[in-house]
């Protein structure tokens, strides 16, 4: 299974992010381009601990269902997205694409090297390598709805 602390898998992901340009355009949903990079880094910042974001206190959270999520149910396009994550909730305003693909490669490379992280608003307590899976597949989901 794919995940972004592994470091073939991370590289792979970083190589497509690369080929988004400001013209790309999205295949389904509501989110742009230039929303598309605070939006991928949003959850990282969390994990992280640099952003605090309140518990979503759900059928995901903390259940079978919601590590089922994590790891392996297929993410339907359009599935909704936790309103902490959406553009003009909290999210910091896009400045422009090249400038917000630095700060999000930059919080790949601070993830991948994180000794832990802290709970997700929306899945709970995860492990390492959970977490590593789920923004491995946050943003591949996101690199297909943008055909990259």
């Amino acid at each position: 299974m794919k995940n972004l602390l592994n470091s073939t898998d991370r590289s792979e992901l970083i190589e497509r992010l690369k080929k988004l340009h400001p013209d790309s355009q999205r295949n389904w949903g509501k989110l742009t381009i230039h929303e598309l990079f605070p939006h991928l880094n949003a959850p990282l910042m969390v994990a992280l601990g640099d952003s605090e974001v309140p518990h979503e206190k759900s059928v995901f959270y903390d259940s079978p269902f919601g590590r089922a999520i994590v790891w392996f149910l297929p993410w339907p396009k359009g599935a909704p997205t936790a309103k902490q994550f959406l553009p003009g909730t909290g999210l910091p305003s896009p400045t422009s694409i090249e400038s917000d693909r630095k700060v999000l490669l930059t919080s790949l490379a601070r993830f991948a090297e994180a000794d832990g992280f802290q709970a997700s608003p929306v899945f709970g307590n995860l492990s390492k390598k959970a977490w590593g899976r789920l923004m491995w597949r946050h943003i591949d989901h996101h690199l297909k709805q943008f055909s990259a």
